[in-house]
């Protein structure tokens, strides 16, 4: 989701970046398309701890947690999904939205990437 989304008044204006991270044994698929024919990717689990995706987490404010779920669709198609994130001060706990399959589509998540600097490899 691009920064400029996430922290819209309507999902979680409160939204401030904390740091870059990956979690481990999940890929970036890009295996359906949405509505409108753009792509969607999934933070797809697999069982290769070789497997990792790149990202940045986010803190909200806890007043911003309805609006932000019923946003990203929690509990219809998608689960907030507790997560261990491998950050630069070591592993933390956070919260993801995981879809079946994900609404991100290829543009934003490539906004995104560039938008906080990261590299994929």
């Amino acid at each position: 989701m691009s920064v400029s989304k996430l922290t819209a008044p309507t999902r979680a204006p409160s939204a401030r970046l904390i740091c870059s991270g990956y979690v481990n044994g999940r890929r970036l698929t890009f295996d359906e398309a949405s509505k409108d024919g753009s792509g969607k990717c999934d933070c797809e689990l697999t069982v290769n701890s070789d497997d990792r995706v790149y990202g940045v987490v986010f803190s909200i404010h806890t007043i911003d947690r309805p609006s932000l779920d019923r946003a990203e669709g929690n509990g219809h198609g998608y689960d907030a999904t507790r997560i261990q994130v491998h950050t630069p001060a070591g592993p933390i706990p956070a919260l993801k939205y995981i879809s079946r399959p994900t609404r991100k589509t290829v543009c934003c998540l490539t906004t995104g990437i560039s938008s906080m600097s990261l590299t994929v490899r």
